[in-house]
């Protein structure tokens, strides 16, 4: 499943994995805010709003090597079927919720909805592609993904209205209609290459440490865990920095997805520009980049200086996470390659549930700009890792 995937049967999957890829980031990208507008309204106060964004990724770092090695022998198709039904599931209970413990155990069962979906169908695309293939497979699959963030945002804003409980209720049920309509498209993944191993030999279980010790495995996966993180604190955030300066929440979702129409113009032309400047000079330059341009939006108190700011980070991030995807599936050992992304999945959720509760407490005592300026010094540091492989090719 390359660049251009060859036979009917191949693009048929592929053309399906990106419809479902698309529904599922569609229903995050919606219910990730509004759980935090729904936790605001449910006297959560911002600096607890760490919490709820940890929800989110509590049971992934439980499930996430498993459903790994669940993909290596059995095919991705499966679990990102799974996945896609837990997180309908998931979104349909969110309207629903009149409470806070409610509200965390659905944003955790959506959390693990959506790891087990990314797992599935990024183990389709590991499985099917090699070498350089890999850089456009997942720079059109995380270009999907950007859109679905832009759309999730948009969706949320127009459907909220001018805020308030109610608002809030209509944009989730929103979510929750995307969701059961993507689950449609499960059936339609079957036929699609099972990636059980092919080869006698190999043997059934390949050992973690042997899949972290693959030459530049560890570092694209610390790179990969800063931009996720800088991105995720964007995510819960943003609203209560808009509620801080007076943006209204169809601003904050216009915002919100700025930044990933950003993510999604840099993916569009991430071939030519690893093509000219490398994987690990060009991942270096945008986490810099990225670094920069979230410390003016943090000094951006107009919206639409905001915009420009948030627009900038967006495409800078957007390279990160193709990049690191690449990296971790090309060098990983053969037949571990589905093992090897979930634990990168399971490395960002771990950092969703460490790095929230630092954020709640850089919020109580910086408010919100301390924490937009804190995912910038993440990414700023993530950055420090890529040093040594860029030493070694000069």
């Amino acid at each position: 499943m390359g660049g251009t995937p060859a036979g009917p049967s191949r693009r048929r999957v592929w053309a399906v994995l990106l419809l479902i890829g698309l529904g599922l980031h569609t229903v995050v990208g919606l219910a990730r805010p509004m759980g935090s507008y729904r936790a605001l309204e449910l006297g959560v106060s911002p600096g607890l709003l760490g919490v709820v964004g940890a929800a989110f990724a509590v049971l992934p770092v439980l499930v996430a090597l498993p459903a790994g090695r669940r993909a290596d022998v059995g095919g991705g198709a499966r679990v990102a079927g799974v996945g896609t039904v837990v997180t309908a599931v998931a979104a349909c209970w969110l309207p629903l919720v009149g409470g806070v413990p409610a509200l965390l155990a659905a944003l955790a069962l959506l959390g693990l909805g959506h790891l087990l979906g990314l797992v599935g169908m990024q183990a389709l695309i590991a499985q099917g592609g090699t070498g350089s293939s890999l850089d456009r497979s997942y720079g059109w699959f995380t270009m999907v993904v950007s859109a679905g963030q832009l759309c999730g945002p948009a969706l949320a804003g127009v459907l909220a209205g001018t805020g308030g409980p109610a608002g809030t209720r209509v944009a989730l049920t929103g979510g929750a209609v995307v969701a059961v309509a993507t689950v449609l498209a499960v059936p339609l993944l079957r036929g699609s290459p099972s990636g059980a191993p092919v080869a006698a030999d190999r043997p059934p279980v390949v050992p973690v440490r042997r899949i972290l010790r693959s030459p530049g495995v560890g570092p694209a996966m610390v790179t990969s865990l800063g931009v996720l993180s800088a991105t995720d604190l964007l995510t819960v955030y943003l609203p209560a920095l808009g509620e801080e300066r007076g943006w209204s929440p169809q601003a904050v979702g216009a915002l919100l997805s700025l930044r990933a129409a950003g993510a999604i113009v840099s993916r569009l032309g991430l071939g030519r520009m690893v093509h000219a400047l490398g994987r690990e000079r060009l991942l270096g330059t945008s986490l810099v980049v990225s670094a920069l341009a979230l410390g003016w939006l943090a000094l951006s108190h107009p919206v639409g200086l905001a915009g420009v700011a948030i627009a900038v980070a967006g495409f800078a991030l957007g390279i990160g996470q193709p990049l690191s995807m690449a990296v971790v599936a090309a060098r990983a050992p053969l037949g571990a390659r589905a093992t090897a992304l979930s634990i990168r999945l399971m490395a960002h959720r771990l950092g969703q549930v460490l790095v929230p509760a630092g954020a709640g407490v850089l919020a109580a005592t910086a408010a919100s700009t301390g924490v937009v300026v804190g995912a910038g010094l993440i990414v700023a540091v993530s950055a420090l890792s890529l040093l040594p492989e860029l030493r070694r090719r000069g």
